[in-house]
């Protein structure tokens, strides 16, 4: 992976939304990564289990927790399109 990622947890991320360990690193950097400009994420599995050190398993479990909350939106790719499904925070349900 050439780029370089950081994110920053909020207060409350902890606070409101009660996430705590792997969920709360893993949608801290969903989070930083779309919301200076407001756009979807984009990383596989992979590279979040990479970068947070979570076990890829655990990530997929953990986001589709995120969705089940309503905290992440999934967008499905268009037929023919990419196979990459794309996540994008739920902005209605984040109560910063």
């Amino acid at each position: 992976m050439k780029e370089q990622y950081c994110w920053k947890v909020y207060t409350w991320m902890v606070d409101k939304l009660h996430l705590s360990g792997n969920q709360l690193s893993v949608f801290a950097l969903i989070y930083t990564c779309t919301e200076d400009s407001s756009e979807t994420f984009e990383l596989s599995l992979s590279e979040i289990s990479n970068l947070t050190n979570v076990p890829e398993r655990n990530v997929k479990t953990i986001i589709k927790s995120l969705c089940k909350k309503e905290y992440l939106l999934k967008i499905e790719p268009e037929k023919g399109k990419s196979q990459i499904i794309i996540y994008t925070i739920n902005t209605s349900k984040i109560v910063k």
